[in-house]
């Protein structure tokens, strides 16, 4: 019987999950380890969340209900990306990371 990360991910042995909330200025997520992460965006958020990483400002947006695809943690942690919400601290982030 299969299990569902391997049904939906590559199958790493360790992952993580969580949420951060929303803030006004770009913000790190917490250190975590990751070769791999997949971002939701909460459905009952009031705005978007702005990501990007150390080098760059804001790289894309996730509109609420929006998530990303598996995207590669080139550093192998996660609090090499931001995250920033105009609309406050009662929007949420989810976070999956696997390593």
């Amino acid at each position: 019987m299969s299990t569902i990360p391997s049904l939906f991910s590559d199958a790493f042995q360790n992952e993580l999950f969580g949420i951060v909330t929303g803030t006004v200025a770009a913000t790190p997520f917490p250190s975590l380890p990751a070769k791999l992460a997949r971002l939701h965006a909460r459905g009952s958020n009031t705005g978007p969340f702005y990501l990007g990483d150390d080098s760059t400002g804001p790289a894309f947006s996730l509109s609420p209900g929006e998530n990303t695809d598996w995207f590669s943690v080139p550093k192998g942690n996660l609090n090499h990306y931001r995250h920033q919400c105009l609309s406050g601290t009662n929007n949420r982030l989810e976070y999956w990371t696997q390593f």
